[in-house]
């Protein structure tokens, strides 16, 4: 299972801003050490790395000083905006935030999908096995 690019764009900030350490990250954008950590481990209850947030990216990209955002929500461009005074505008700002909202809202529904996909491969399974057993007994 292959990380996410956006997450390791991020463990690219954790790089650049702490020198690699994920508590120290955690700290400068206010988040639990917990949080940064499961982006690049993969969740034991669903075998899959889990997908940084929009709250964990806004956090970023409010506390890490001449963050390209562009960069990290697309990977395009440079990580670090060229210069101090190139500060983003606010419409800019809202910009991204409805960027994020949007694809958290995405998420969820992609979640919410899977969820009824796996309650109804279960209910699948349990009939497969309910015609297997009365196979064998008519059999």
């Amino acid at each position: 299972m292959e990380k996410f690019e956006i997450n390791k764009r991020v463990m690219q900030l954790i790089d650049y801003y702490t020198n690699g350490n994920q508590t120290k990250f955690a700290e400068k954008i206010n988040c639990s050490p917990q949080v940064v950590n499961r982006l690049f481990n993969i969740d034991k209850r669903h075998g899959k790395y889990t997908l940084v947030s929009s709250e964990v990216l806004q956090k970023i990209s409010l506390m890490c000083e001449n963050l390209n955002c562009h960069w990290l929500l697309s990977g395009e461009g440079e990580m670090l905006r060229s210069t101090a005074s190139e500060s983003v505008s606010e419409a800019e700002k809202d910009g991204y935030k409805k960027q994020l909202r949007d694809k958290e809202y995405i998420i969820e529904l992609q979640r919410e999908k899977i969820a009824r996909m796996e309650a109804e491969l279960c209910k699948i399974k349990k009939q497969l096995q309910t015609a297997v057993v009365g196979s064998v007994v008519v059999g």
